[in-house]
């Protein structure tokens, strides 16, 4: 029975890989350049007003629940993210990412749907759940989040600003810098201006932080 299950989960993922990428991104899932950093509650609190001071636009805080989908294949993510605005507007999205080798280093490749129905999320939450079967609860954790959103020397940069828990030690504050791109030529250019603006942001080189998945995985243990 099991494997029924297995082979309709593969099923769903292919269609939605299909689904995300045309709705969002015209058939070609983009390069996720990202980069995670822990940080103190002074940084949360003083950053965004630097931010903003350089004319990044604030965007609506928003409360998200992450729960995870097991993935056919390992280093897949398949996640659906409910999410709640300051203006109480609710939407799921389904993302699926999987890391890939360019330029010289790993980064996420990711195809996102801009909302899906109450059926289907439960139908996904359904079969990840089955597929979990004697493994415990499907991983899951929350956050608030506040982004900031500007174009910087050509880049359509997001900063956000998280307030995580549900991850045991790693609970806490982070703040991610994000460039999304859409070709390999592009990324290794993405990628020195993301370390960078970080840099320049906390004032330090910072050791970059797991992913939250990863992060969700290892408090669970």
């Amino acid at each position: 029975m099991d494997q029924i299950f297995v082979s309709i989960l593969r099923l769903v993922v292919r269609f939605l890989r299909s689904f995300t990428g045309s709705i969002k991104n015209q058939n070609r899932p983009h390069f996720e350049i990202e980069r995670k950093y822990r940080i103190s509650q002074e940084e949360f609190e003083r950053l965004p007003v630097r931010l903003h001071a350089e004319g990044f636009v604030r965007e609506d805080r928003v409360s998200m629940t992450d729960t995870f989908i097991p993935a056919e294949h390992e280093g897949e993510t398949i996640r659906l993210r409910e999410q709640i605005s300051e203006s109480g507007k609710t939407v799921t999205i389904l993302t699926i990412k999987q890391w890939v080798d360019v330029a010289g280093g790993r980064e996420r490749q990711e195809a996102e749907s801009e909302g899906i129905d109450s059926t289907t999320r439960e139908c996904l939450l359904a079969l990840g759940r089955r597929l979990n079967s004697g493994k415990g609860d499907l991983l899951s954790y929350s956050k608030a989040r506040t982004t900031y959103s500007a174009f910087k020397k050509r880049y359509p940069v997001i900063a956000a600003f998280d307030q995580v828990s549900g991850l045991g030690d790693y609970s806490g504050h982070y703040m991610e810098i994000e460039v999304l791109v859409n070709s390999e030529s592009e990324v290794s250019r993405a990628r020195e201006f993301v370390e960078s603006f970080a840099r320049e942001l906390l004032g330090e080189e910072r050791e970059m932080a797991m992913s939250y998945s990863e992060m969700l995985r290892r408090a669970r243990v």
